[in-house]
């Protein structure tokens, strides 16, 4: 019915916790495909025992090659119906894959989404108290992945991390979705890109998962070069989706701010990476000029010249008040 890809690099100290919280999940019809990628640790033999007791948990051991090729290699071995990607660090809730899937399969969708609250290191919770803190998700009957991905945008409550969303692994390999390899923040086109074709999703108000923030995780870790390029090739992989197929023009558009937000904070990140060391890395060195001209002149002239574009913006923001009195007058 589903299988559960688990990338494990290096966490011994709460890989018990994760391994517990999906097997005992109220589902025989599940295979848990935990892929070593090289770690160092005592993950590799944690692994082992446990799936010495499980036969639902297959162990692969591969040498490093990053979280992407992970979850890609877990896509193309999985037998199960439906997909979901889960974090070797992170909790999953009593019961949430059981109530998952029966959605899933009474509705015939082709993603889920559900509420997600974190944790600290120790595994206490990050808000004062476990509640829905998705407010307006609960969506029963099945919507264009496109109106569900409007909805959480415009209301600020869109997350493109994957371990948010199951998905039906069919639906997955017709548009030949997968990860990019060797960058990280490898899910924010993934996952937008997902819900703009999807013809049915559904969701949940309800917390499913407890995520882990702790100390050295890419959620936690000072902004570097790396975080600049993953959402730089992002940035760059969802303009040329928008190119390639044929969408609705507000699905159009919500990708193009969301590659946009992404090249806004690739770029203070750049000035922040240049003032305090000796590199002197561009915008340019990981995104074509070509791609952002995509996103107009405007959006344009901020980047490059950001005090003219104040100017513009002021005046253009003087001339639609003038504009609205002058309505106001007749």
């Amino acid at each position: 019915m589903i299988s559960v890809v688990i990338p494990v690099y290096n966490v011994e100290k709460y890989l018990p916790a994760a391994i517990d919280s999906v097997l005992s999940q109220n589902i025989e019809s599940m295979e848990v495909l935990a892929i070593n990628d090289g770690s160092e640790d005592s993950s590799p033999e944690i692994l082992e025992k446990y799936a010495e007791k499980d036969v639902r948990l297959k162990v692969i051991h591969q040498e490093n090659r990053g979280l992407s090729a992970v979850r890609n290699r877990g896509l193309k071995i999985a037998k199960g119906k439906y997909i979901y990607f889960f974090d070797s660090d992170d909790v999953l809730k009593s019961n949430a894959l059981e109530k998952i899937l029966a959605r899933l399969e009474a509705t015939k969708s082709e993603i889920a989404c559900f509420s997600v609250n974190l944790i600290d290191d120790a595994g206490h919770l990050r808000t004062k108290r476990d509640k829905k803190v998705t407010k307006g998700l609960e969506i029963k009957e099945p919507v264009k992945g496109e109106k569900f991905l409007q909805r959480t945008f415009h209301r600020g409550k869109y997350g493109a991390i994957v371990q948010k969303y199951v998905f039906l692994k069919t639906f997955l390999e017709e548009y030949g979705l997968k990860f990019d390899e060797g960058y990280i923040h490898e899910d924010e086109a993934f996952t937008m890109e997902a819900l703009s074709l999807a013809e049915k999703t559904v969701s949940f108000e309800d917390v499913f998962l407890l995520k882990r923030t702790r100390p050295g995780s890419i959620m936690n870790t000072v902004r570097g070069e790396k975080n600049v390029e993953g959402w730089l090739k992002a940035a760059s992989r969802l303009l040329q989706f928008v190119e390639r197929k044929s969408l609705s023009e507000t699905a159009k558009l919500i990708i193009k701010k969301k590659a946009s937000q992404l090249i806004l904070i690739s770029l203070y990140n750049i000035q922040r990476i240049n003032r305090r060391s000796e590199l002197n890395i561009s915008l340019y060195d990981y995104i074509d000029r070509a791609e952002m001209r995509k996103l107009g002149f405007v959006f344009n002239l901020k980047i490059r010249f950001n005090l003219i574009y104040k100017a513009y913006h002021k005046i253009k923001s003087l001339i639609f008040k003038q504009h609205e009195k002058t309505i106001k007058s007749f």
